[in-house]
């Protein structure tokens, strides 16, 4: 389900940062790769930094790196 409201994405795109520091948490987020870069076709700020932290901290994943160099990465 995708949320609307962009503060609650925003505010949840950091709590996913931070958790992805972990490894198990990291190798989760790795196979919901696609859903996270969903976030980077809106234009807001605030979410754009957060969601670059949380690719920044699963990209280390071979799986995540894979799926993320299929969509054309960043432009």
């Amino acid at each position: 389900m995708k949320v609307k409201n962009i503060e609650a994405r925003t505010e949840a795109m950091k709590v996913l940062g931070n958790l992805t520091r972990n490894d198990t948490v990291r190798a989760a987020a790795a196979k919901h790769i696609g859903a996270i870069l969903v976030s980077l076709e809106e234009y807001h700020e605030e979410l754009l930094c957060a969601t670059i932290g949380v690719l920044m901290n699963t990209i280390v994943d071979d799986r995540a790196r894979t799926e993320f160099l299929r969509k054309g990465g960043l432009e």
